[in-house]
């Protein structure tokens, strides 16, 4: 081993077989003013330094480094079964990760904001914002950085008439072709395994148009398309062609229901010009008949009372009541007021214009 100066520098130089061995309990190196370059114990660890400030210290579960750990790659594998983990011990609030570049709008994670809630927050870089987070729950926020449900999507409101895009767009990707659109699932566990019991589709009706599509799951079937609302707001049910503002096709006797717990429940068919402009088909819950008469009319023009009894012009039955009541299995009255109960008029000269015939 040969220990010399060249004029310039000081060297120790080994230039024999076998490794250089330096020994000692504790060993130091050091700078002229006494700043450790490096520090060895014996039985514990190794530390090195920058600017007598330690930055890498082995210990006997790794190391621990303080500061910017920076290069063109950086790769941390591990071959065995344990976890790699990147953890922040502190408690202290504020960032604990970040994944970023010097480049601007590069990728910040954020594994530890500071609070309870957002165990992690993924946003652009630099950006501010809630991004994207992940709390305690596992409950996932678009937008919020408290997601009260798994998946969480807020944003600003967007009117109808600004944009074609939502808060959340869902599309497909196919070659577009009619029918062909984004759609959402709706299910859950059943005797067959996970099952999609209903489905909202938005699809290509036309060029530029389309159409929103509301499916259900029959049993040992795949969706099929209940109701459809087209690109000119037509519904149809039933029908994947609705040609008027509802449009019912079905094989069953009964075409719809409508029930209303109210007194007098009404159906209104009429113009937009005014509520009186309208032929109403109703039901009196309390006489226990049905009616059809005009708004603004407190009359009824046509009425069926419970029993079969036909009613015009009337709501009662009776020779002293206006209008006429033709009753089932009792007598008949026709009632009117300065004018003739009733005209019957023949077509031609011959024939019969009354008839009466008993049993």
């Amino acid at each position: 081993m040969q220990l010399y100066h060249d004029g310039s520098n000081s060297y120790i130089q080994d230039a024999g077989t076998g490794n250089l061995i330096l020994k000692a309990t504790d060993l130091r190196i050091r700078a002229n003013n006494d700043h450790n370059f490096i520090a060895a114990a014996q039985g514990g660890g190794v530390d090195i330094y920058n600017n007598n400030q330690i930055k890498l210290s082995t210990t006997a579960s790794g190391i621990d480094v303080t500061g910017v750990v920076g290069g063109d790659t950086l790769n941390i594998s591990g071959s065995g079964s344990g976890d790699i983990g990147i953890i922040k011990t502190s408690a202290n609030s504020g960032t604990g990760l970040y994944i970023n570049s010097q480049t601007a709008n590069q990728i910040d994670l954020v594994g530890y904001d500071g609070s309870a809630a957002n165990a992690v927050n993924i946003r652009a870089g630099g950006a501010t914002g809630a991004g994207l987070n992940v709390n305690t729950s596992n409950n996932v926020g678009i937008g919020t950085t408290a997601p009260s449900t798994i998946l969480d999507v807020e944003g600003a409101n967007i009117n109808f008439a600004s944009s074609e895009n939502g808060i959340l767009n869902v599309f497909s990707n196919d070659a577009t072709a009619v029918d062909k659109g984004g759609s959402i699932s709706l299910g859950g566990n059943s005797e067959s395994g996970s099952l999609g019991f209903a489905m909202i589709k938005g699809a290509r009706e036309s060029t530029d148009a389309g159409y929103l599509a509301f499916g259900t799951r029959s049993a040992s079937a795949n969706s099929t398309e209940r109701m459809r609302i087209s690109s000119s707001g037509n519904v149809g049910i039933g029908t994947s062609a609705p040609s008027s503002p509802l449009h019912v096709v079905t094989t069953s006797q009964r075409v719809g229901t409508f029930i209303s717990t109210g007194s007098d429940p009404q159906v209104y068919i009429g113009d937009a010009t005014s509520s009186d402009n309208a032929f109403i088909l109703g039901y009196d819950r309390a006489d226990n008949r049905g009616y059809l008469t005009v708004a603004g009319d407190s009359d009824s023009v046509f009425s069926i009372a419970n029993g079969g009894d036909v009613l015009i012009g009337t709501t009662n039955i009776g020779i002293g009541n206006l209008g006429w009541s033709f009753r089932r299995n009792n007598a008949s009255f026709v009632t009117v007021d300065g004018n003739p109960s009733l005209v019957v008029k023949r077509g031609s000269n011959t024939g019969t214009a009354i008839e009466f015939v008993g049993p």
